[in-house]
């Protein structure tokens, strides 16, 4: 099996692994129903629809699978032009920022037409995994010039 074909498998312990992982999300469709926050386990768990870049290339041919993602020791989350009770939105991953503050770290998820998930963490400790099988999509996605990817 050649190491584009393995399902990903994640952890992110710093700052610099948290770069790695948002390459590897960028462009990930996050379905607000599949969103949870878990205060009383201080995780937030996702089910993120995940471009394959990594089999991408030239291909005609384009890939997406389901990966579950999880951010541990998270003392706060809040949401902005995010309304929870629109369980259909689709919100598109453009990439995750790490800012080191007092106590702790902020991460952000920073999603297309400005909106942003902003998780408050003790310390940075991310997982993500691909999982079930992948299915072809049609498009590859494309980003203005200047912009990631």
């Amino acid at each position: 099996m050649a190491d584009s074909d393995k399902p990903l498998k994640l952890r992110a312990l710093d700052v610099e692994d948290l770069t790695v992982l948002a390459a590897c999300l960028q462009d990930a469709i996050l379905p607000l129903s599949d969103i949870a926050y878990l205060p009383e386990e201080r995780r937030f768990a996702l089910v993120a629809n995940r471009f394959r870049w990594e089999r991408a290339g030239d291909r005609k041919a384009f890939e997406r699978i389901n990966c579950g993602i999880t951010f541990h020791n998270v003392r706060a989350a809040k949401l902005k032009r995010i309304d929870r009770r629109d369980r259909g939105l689709l919100l598109d991953l453009l990439t995750l920022s790490a800012e080191e503050i007092e106590g702790g770290y902020v991460v952000s998820l920073i999603c297309a037409d400005d909106r942003v998930i902003r998780l408050e963490l003790d310390r940075i400790e991310v997982t993500a995994e691909d999982y079930g099988l992948a299915w072809p999509t049609g498009a590859k996605p494309e980003h203005a010039e200047g912009r990631p990817r």
